[in-house]
């Protein structure tokens, strides 16, 4: 074997080690890490470094690698173990050993964009399963990200977002020795978004239920800083400024207005009939309403000339004019000026970036005199219109 067959031979077996997540090859060895080779230890690599030093080389490279490994994607993976819920269940209860420690480890989320409650304030990676459940319960407590484009990102630094409505451009037959126009070119805007830490309050776990095993009480906890995360984000995706928040759907002038009602309390059905017709029919086939309870309450109450209710659809299946009808109470009520109803293709019009993983700061020390564990939760995360030619509102007169 040459010395260059032998060196290429160990670095296809140190990527293969460290894709599984196999990081034994990082460990200091004594003498020469090549397989024996007497006759070839003292010679040179074509780099002029003997074997040795251009495997010590090598090794440096990659444990540089893997430390941004395990900052993203190396992390992820391990979060995603049975084996890394079993540890983290033990650190809520005080139990660390020393394997728990090299695990957790590489579950914890550094970054040099860091803020306050990640990487050195001790957050880490919560678990796959918490994760789930935390998902279900952002969702289910804010309708906005239920419908929403929600994209996962493994850095929280500022985006610059491009953004484009091509609706307007249509294909045509090319004759025969005709050059293709491309005077209609698409135009790209850009739209910057910054994740911002929402952190929910911290959940007192009482110790006797960290201490049962039978209990799922990461279910539990990750419900329960779900709701609390959904409610405070899902505010800001409906009515958020857009500086230093995200911006919000409902907000003045973020999405273009397809009909202004009649009255600026009520509304009668050619109000809701416009508002269908001014969006696209691509967008119209995939569109869900979103509106304030009491403003679904108002459209129920529109009655025909006979007095009876005209959309019954609405209270028997929850549809208007066939698409989705969603209750958000974010959202602003009927009053003059107000954005009351969204409709459109939301999945479309507005896009949510969220950094993974999601952390979280266990207190098992500072709830102790009260026999509790508090875990805070933290969810980094920021929010924009996308296509805006995908939605249009109703504004209150």
């Amino acid at each position: 074997m040459s010395v260059n067959d032998a060196v290429n031979e160990r670095i296809r077996a140190i990527h293969g080690q460290s894709q599984r997540g196999d990081l034994s090859y990082l460990a200091p060895r004594s003498g020469d890490p090549m397989p024996p080779l007497p006759s070839e230890q003292r010679r040179s690599t074509p780099g002029g470094l003997t074997i040795t030093q251009k495997m010590a080389e090598l090794r440096a490279k990659d444990s540089l690698a893997n430390s941004n490994r395990q900052s993203h994607g190396f992390a992820m993976k391990m979060t995603e173990s049975p084996e890394y819920e079993i540890v983290y269940r033990n650190m809520m209860r005080g139990e660390r050993s020393s394997f728990e420690n090299t695990v957790l480890g590489a579950g914890k989320f550094e970054s040099r964009d860091a803020s306050a409650v990640t990487g050195s304030a001790g957050a880490y990676a919560i678990p796959a399963g918490f994760y789930r459940q935390l998902t279900v319960a952002l969702k289910q407590g804010s309708p906005i990200r239920s419908l929403a484009n929600v994209v996962k990102l493994s850095t929280g630094r500022q985006l610059s977002w491009p953004v484009v409505d091509d609706t307007s451009n249509a294909a045509a037959i090319l004759g025969e020795n005709v050059t293709v126009s491309h005077s209609q070119d698409p135009v790209f805007s850009r739209v910057q978004l910054q994740p911002l830490p929402w952190v929910a309050e911290a959940v007192l776990v009482p110790n006797t239920l960290v201490n049962d095993a039978g209990i799922p009480i990461l279910d539990d906890i990750a419900a329960l800083a779900g709701d609390k995360i959904a409610r405070g984000t899902d505010n800001a995706y409906a009515v958020g400024t857009g500086t230093g928040q995200p911006l919000g759907l409902f907000s003045a002038g973020a999405v273009a207005t397809g009909v202004t009602s009649a009255s600026p309390t009520a509304l009668v059905y050619a109000d809701v009939e416009s508002l269908f017709f001014s969006v696209r029919p691509a967008y119209r086939a995939t569109g869900s309403w979103i509106m304030h309870s009491n403003t679904i309450k108002n459209i129920l109450a529109i009655e025909d000339s006979s007095g009876r209710p005209v959309f019954t659809e609405l209270r028997d299946r929850g549809t208007l004019f066939g698409r989705p009808a969603v209750a958000d109470d974010n959202a602003p009520q009927l009053g003059a000026n107000n954005v009351a109803v969204v409709f459109g293709d939301i999945s479309r019009a507005y896009r949510i970036v969220d950094v993974d993983p999601v952390t979280s700061l266990v207190l098992t020390e500072l709830y102790a005199p009260s026999l509790e564990t508090g875990v805070i939760v933290c969810l980094r995360t920021d929010a924009s219109v996308d296509d805006a030619a995908a939605a249009r509102v109703l504004v209150c007169h």
